[in-house]
């Protein structure tokens, strides 16, 4: 599911496949670990998600709904998804805790 996910990302949102995690969660709004097709075409077709500029794109996955602007917050789940997978940071896992943004790998 994460990996169709990241291919729905990369493919056919054209974002980077570390804003993946993020999309899932703005779709998946009831915690329910589940993103059927019908969610994705709702949330990124007919939200007009297709028509914006790469950056309203992000500012919009990334933003609290209630906000009309970023925190460092909405940036700990993107930061997390890149180190867990991006290659050159593999030495970071192993770290007992790296701190970096608040946040803490085990």
């Amino acid at each position: 599911m994460v990996i169709q996910m990241a291919y729905n990302c990369t493919k056919i949102c054209k974002l980077l496949s570390f804003f993946s995690a993020a999309l899932f969660k703005k779709i998946d709004v009831a915690g329910t670990g589940v993103v059927t097709r019908d969610a994705f075409v709702d949330y990124w077709i007919n939200g007009n998600m297709l028509v914006k500029d790469a950056a309203t794109q992000i500012y919009t996955l990334l933003k609290q709904p209630d906000l009309r602007y970023l925190t460092q917050e909405d940036f700990k789940p993107i930061v997390r998804e890149l180190l867990a997978t991006h290659p050159g940071l593999e030495f970071l896992q192993g770290t007992p805790k790296f701190i970096r943004f608040g946040i803490y790998l085990s």
